[in-house]
């Protein structure tokens, strides 16, 4: 088993079995596969799997997750990962000669990378009911970088090879069809920003633009964040307030807010080190600083 996650509502939750998703109820009934390889035929099932990252996904993109709920927990966003094309690696054992080596699939730079869709699947129990496909430009944009659902409906940002082009696009969750709704593109390439994309409650997207040599927040494709602010990383949309780490000074990492009424706020003092969490409009600070340095409890 692997990322068990409850829907939002507690009624369900979800986990990822031998290349299969699936769907228990919370009272541990109606155990179920809700994809899995054999939802779409496709040849050498056995390197396709449903709702996990592919390696480059989790190795490079920060993307760890392969499915999300949908608010109503009905249905789910699943990524399809196909790794057929990517090349073979055998490893032998030295201490071991007569042992087989070891195969495994590894995307080495400038090779094939597995192919990655996203589909619509249902978390009700109903026996071949089928997926729906999301339909993007894979060709042009083979990576996905990141993906959610939430009362507006499933969203995805999806990558050139180059890295020089993100679009964002929102899904119709009905049909697959996929509306772009921003894009950045970069001669050099494009940095993702940890936490982006993303919406506010009333569905303000929030993405991230390199605009007079600094890296700021986006919403509604507008800067909020002043110039010489670096952006960092996203770490919480709470209702309309963003959560974000940030950089004036190349030595500090201060935690920020943003919405649309208060604007731009920093929230640490201390130079240092600073994180945080919110949720429910509870914001908690996480600080390094000189005085208050991290300490590792003594060892035993």
């Amino acid at each position: 088993m692997v990322d068990p996650r409850p829907d939002p509502t507690g009624r369900r939750i979800a986990y990822v079995c031998r290349g299969a998703l699936r769907v228990i109820e919370a009272d541990g009934s109606a155990d179920r596969a809700v994809a899995g390889p054999d939802a779409v035929a496709a040849p050498g099932a056995s390197d396709v799997s449903f709702g996990l990252a592919e390696h480059v996904a989790a190795e490079e993109m920060g993307r760890d997750r392969g499915y999300w709920w949908a608010p109503d927990g009905e249905r789910l966003l699943v990524a399809r990962v196909d790794a057929t094309p990517v090349q073979r690696w055998y490893i032998a054992d030295p201490a071991d000669p007569a042992r087989p080596p070891a195969s495994f699939r590894y995307p080495a730079a400038g090779t094939a990378n597995a192919a990655v869709s996203l589909w619509i699947a249902a978390a009700a129990a109903a026996p071949g009911r089928p997926l729906t496909g999301v339909t993007w430009d894979t060709a042009a944009f083979e990576y996905l970088t990141r993906a959610g659902w939430d009362a507006f409906g499933p969203y995805a940002a999806v990558q050139s090879r180059d890295q020089r082009h993100v679009q964002v696009l929102g899904i119709d969750a009905a049909t697959g069809a996929a509306q772009l709704l921003a894009e950045q593109r970069d001669d050099a390439w494009v940095t993702l920003v940890d936490g982006l994309p993303d919406r506010t409650a009333a569905g303000i997207l929030l993405t991230s633009g390199d605009l007079d040599d600094t890296r700021g927040l986006l919403a509604a494709g507008k800067r909020v964040t002043p110039p010489g602010l670096q952006l960092d990383a996203v770490l919480a949309v709470d209702g309309e307030t963003v959560l974000f780490t940030a950089s004036d000074e190349p030595t500090e990492v201060h935690l920020w807010a943003w919405d649309p009424v208060s604007g731009t706020r920093r929230l640490s003092d201390e130079p240092g080190l600073h994180s945080g969490a919110r949720r429910g409009g509870t914001t908690v600070l996480i600080s390094r600083t000189p005085d208050r340095p991290v300490r590792t409890p003594p060892s035993r």
